[in-house]
């Protein structure tokens, strides 16, 4: 029986420096983790950004290199929680009625960026799937200029929108899209 006693195990628990020690291992990783998502988020709405603005491109591109009997639409809109970018060419109608088959179907962003529009210079930015289901943008032959823009509304109503120019594109960052209307151009300023 002494000898059971004798050779007690000697366990005190931990000491203030594993403790120390752990706990900055702890904080350590867990910080490198939030680092990574917000680089992720912040991706998002760069490769968000550069996709709508290719979308304008290429949209303005085949309005100049196309035929005088076509106008080209260029349709954002939601699908699930993801935004797509469609390009249309319909017969010069003067409807922006999305009626033929679209070109082009590209994704835009993902449910973690938040496309927004609104008028030059106007600080009442509208958000596709809250304020508006779609948003067109309609370029001419001449200088692939931005002819006119429309929206749809949620509940379905169809109307002329002139001078949506101005687009944001957010996430944990924003980058605002601007186009000149004269040219057609879009150009991405990051904020």
């Amino acid at each position: 029986m002494k000898f059971i006693k004798s050779k007690q195990l000697n366990n005190k628990g931990l000491s203030l420096v594993e403790l120390i020690v752990t706990i900055l291992i702890v904080a350590i990783i867990s910080g490198g983790a939030a680092i990574s998502f917000n680089v992720v988020y912040n991706a998002n709405t760069d490769r968000a950004a550069k996709r709508l603005v290719a979308a304008l491109a290429e949209t303005r591109e085949m309005a100049m290199a196309g035929d005088d009997d076509y106008t080209f639409l260029l349709r954002l809109y939601m699908e699930g929680n993801n935004t797509y970018a469609a390009m249309y060419r319909n017969d010069r109608s003067g409807a922006l009625i999305d009626t033929a088959e679209p070109d082009f179907v590209k994704e835009v962003g993902n449910d973690r960026v938040t496309i927004s529009f609104a008028k030059k210079d106007d600080t009442d930015f509208k958000t596709l799937g809250t304020d508006y289901s779609e948003v067109y943008f309609a370029f001419g032959k001449k200088r692939g200029e931005l002819t006119s823009t429309a929206v749809k509304d949620m509940s379905g109503t169809f109307a002329s929108e002139d001078g949506l120019i101005d687009i944001k594109v957010v996430s944990n960052k924003e980058n605002e899209v601007i186009i000149v209307p004269a040219t057609g151009r879009s150009y991405i300023y990051n904020q």
